[in-house]
């Protein structure tokens, strides 16, 4: 309730000019006959009308936000959960219990539930503490001194930084070369680890690959975790070679970009000077090199290409397998992550949010094209002034449609187009790969064929004047001079190993490749520590390995030798084009991997709304065992009591697939996530081989290209949803059990 009175001022009457000079004799002897005609002149006459022009202004309220495995999500400003509650004496304060010990747990007080205010300790970073066992604290906020205060009987802080390791966490691109040895975003990548050269000096060094990116992005974490990190402060710069203050948990990454192949890129951490209390005098020095082009090219060419493939088998098998397992894929593996992943912290508070995702999305390809001249010489697709290999693999990769060589110039088409048939086929990109190796000249001219020996003496003089009497009395007396040639096996592509000893005696038919669009397929079993190479064989005679050489085999690992289809069997694919996406299985073949059990969990963008755990394409943490797939029955797999709305997107992600390409996201690729027609608590069903019917809700998802578990490119392409096929694709099924109960 309100009452607004206002009184406006009584005008006075005249005064009199003199003072009476005698007071009255007598009272007055009448009353007045009338009552006075007029109200109070001093009593408002009329009620207000207007209210009152503004509100009270709403009451600032706090959440705290922070490390999940405490405040229950993931630096959730909006959290309710933790909102501070207003003591008398104006200060703000949440006590929680925990149930273990717990290291660096950090937090910030977030004002009305917006990063734009906020508060951690007296350096601007989060508050980090530890918890030394179970038991209670106190999370104390005083809005007049801006102060947040961490108080409890279980509640220590450290005096230091103890560094057991730094690693260097960037956009290493697991389609990659080497760079961040193709390792994202991964602060616990111990391949990644610095090397400690001196006291509180860590030091790495990386050449980047074709593949790598062009703008390499990366910061410095220490002791495999985000909580210790540095980076750069906000507007901050560095150059080439100059040393620079590294910002503890500095919201902006490092960055450098359009650098080329084989620029070399040296790190370097200095945390000699360090002061943990104020959290600063970290120093780095961040020095890339370019490639140094060879100044001379060779005085002489080779005198003699080669006359002859090899007619014979190496006569012992390799020396020594390769001594690591391939630490990555193709370059189309799922384009790393999906497209949705995070790729920011919030804006609102650099410092606070976890730093862990990349400040910017990775941008690797180069913002412009570069400019190509009218006119290149035959096979110069690139437009680089040399014929290399890299333009063989520009012809494969236009052919493929991948991204980024999807259109050619009109200059390059006809560099490209070396064997002048009007068409650009894998044809020319063989022919440019002869021409490397001597075997071929450019533009490609067809060898002539064979013209008669001699000319006719002389053409006959008369026509016959009579047709011949009478039809031949007698067979011809001689058989044809040569027999057809009798081959033990087809003439074809065969999977050989050290295992036959490389000898084409020991092939059977049961190892030839079948042909399956542009490339060969082979349903086989693998043995795990056994090299394996492709081989042409003609008339029983290995004419052509792939690769050729000694010690280049591939060798099967766990990964790929065992089954990867419920069928027993796993896929292997050769195209005799070498295919740059398969390096790390020779180059010539790929090989689909392996299925295990229990290595398939659900992840990405939403929270489950009943045990209130956020989820994000970026956070390997969160996949943990309540959102791992049980194997119910060979090839099938289930996961109960999930709660999702329509908004939130999914995909399944096999981890035990990290140093693959072929089937570590379900779908692969982008914008193809997976959603839910209503909110509801769910069971999904998964089957990774696609081994079933399209019937009882089952969604097929199938893999575009051959049907047989590789594309045409090597890698799987987005796939569409509903296809009828029976191989190469994978299904889901979401079956509502229950509807939501929020609160």
């Amino acid at each position: 309730k309100m009452t607004i009175t206002w009184t406006a001022p009584v005008e006075p009457t005249e005064a009199p000019t003199e003072a009476p000079t005698e007071a009255p004799t007598e009272a007055p002897t009448e009353a007045p006959t009338e009552a006075p005609t007029e109200a109070p002149t001093e009593a408002p006459t009329e009620a207000p009308t207007e209210a009152p022009t503004e509100a009270p202004a709403p009451e600032d309220y706090y959440i705290v936000a922070g490390s999940e495995s405490v405040f229950g999500s993931n630096w959730n400003q909006t959290d309710e959960n933790n909102k501070l509650t207003k003591n008398e004496d104006g200060t703000y304060s949440k006590t929680y219990t925990v149930e273990s010990a717990l290291s660096d747990v950090q937090l910030k007080v977030v004002k009305n539930g917006n990063w734009s205010t906020a508060w951690g300790d007296e350096t601007g970073n989060n508050v980090t503490f530890n918890l030394s066992g179970a038991g209670e604290f106190t999370v104390t906020f005083d809005p007049a001194t801006e102060k947040v205060t961490v108080t409890g009987d279980i509640v220590s802080f450290n005096d230091g930084l103890t560094v057991e390791s730094v690693t260097a966490v960037g956009n290493g691109d697991k389609d990659g070369d080497g760079w961040l040895n193709n390792i994202t975003w991964d602060p616990a990548a111990e391949a990644n680890h610095m090397k400690k050269v001196s006291d509180g000096i860590y030091e790495i060094e990386f050449t980047l690959g074709e593949y790598d990116p062009s703008n390499p992005e990366f910061k410095f974490a220490v002791n495999d975790a985000w909580t210790h990190n540095f980076g750069l402060a906000e507007g901050a710069t560095f150059e080439n070679g100059v040393q620079t203050d590294a910002t503890y948990n500095g919201a902006k990454n490092l960055k450098i970009e359009n650098l080329s192949e084989g620029t070399t890129i040296k790190m370097q951490l200095d945390l000699t000077g360090f002061n943990y209390d104020t959290r600063t005098g970290a120093k780095m020095t961040i020095t890339w090199t370019a490639p140094v082009e060879p100044t001379e090219a060779p005085t002489e060419a080779p005198t003699e290409a080669p006359t002859e493939a090899p007619t014979e088998a190496p006569t012992e098998a390799p020396t020594e397998a390769p001594t690591e397992a391939p630490t990555e894929a193709s370059t189309e593996a799922p384009t790393e992550a999906p497209t949705e992943a995070p790729t920011e912290a919030p804006t609102e508070a650099p410092t606070e949010a976890p730093t862990e995702a990349p400040t910017e999305a990775p941008t690797d390809a180069p913002t412009e094209q570069p400019t190509l001249p009218d006119k290149l010489m035959c096979g110069d697709v690139d437009g680089d002034g040399k014929i290399t290999i890299f333009d063989a693999s520009v012809i494969q990769k236009y052919i493929t449609g991948m991204d980024g060589y999807k259109t050619l110039t009109p200059a390059q088409l006809e560099a490209a187009d070396v064997d002048g048939d009007g068409e650009v086929t894998v044809v020319d990109a063989t022919h440019i790969q002869r021409y490397l190796v001597g075997l071929d000249q450019l533009p490609y001219v067809a060898p002539p064929t064979e013209a008669p020996t001699e000319a006719p003496t002389a053409a006959p003089t008369e026509a016959p004047t009579e047709a011949p009497t009478e039809a031949p009395t007698e067979a011809p007396t001689e058989a044809p001079t040569e027999a057809p040639v009798e081959t033990r096996i087809p003439n074809g592509y065969y999977l050989i190993s050290s295992a036959q000893e490389w000898n084409v005696d020991n092939l059977t038919a049961g190892d030839q490749l079948a042909e399956s669009g542009d490339m060969y397929i082979l349903k086989t079993s693998l043995t795990t520590g056994t090299g394996y190479k492709v081989a042409e064989v003609t008339n029983d005679a290995i004419t052509t390995w792939y690769p050729e050489g000694t010690g280049n085999e591939y060798t099967a690992d766990a990964d790929h030798a065992a089954v990867s289809r419920v069928s027993g069997t796993t896929t292997v694919c050769f195209r005799p084009t070498k295919n740059d996406d398969w390096n790390a299985f020779g180059g010539y073949m790929y090989v689909e991997p392996s299925i295990k059990a229990g290595g398939y969990y659900l992840t990405g963008e939403f929270t489950d709304p009943i045990t209130g755990r956020a989820f994000s394409w970026a956070d390997d943490a969160a996949v943990d065992g309540n959102m791992q797939f049980v194997m119910v029955s060979d090839g099938l797999y289930k996961l109960e009591n999930i709660g999702l709305k329509t908004t939130d997107v999914l995909k399944v992600r096999n981890l035990n697939k990290r140093l693959t390409q072929y089937n570590e996201w379900f779908p692969d690729g982008m914008d193809n996530n997976r959603t839910v027609a209503e909110d509801g608590v769910y069971t999904i069903w998964f089957r990774p081989a696609g081994d079933g019917t399209a019937e009882d809700g089952w969604e097929w998802i199938h893999f575009s290209g051959d049907g047989d578990g590789c594309t045409a490119d090597g890698t799987p392409q987005n796939p569409a949803a509903n296809h009828g096929a029976t191989k190469g694709g994978f299904m889901y099924k979401f079956e509502k059990t229950g509807n939501l109960q929020l609160h």
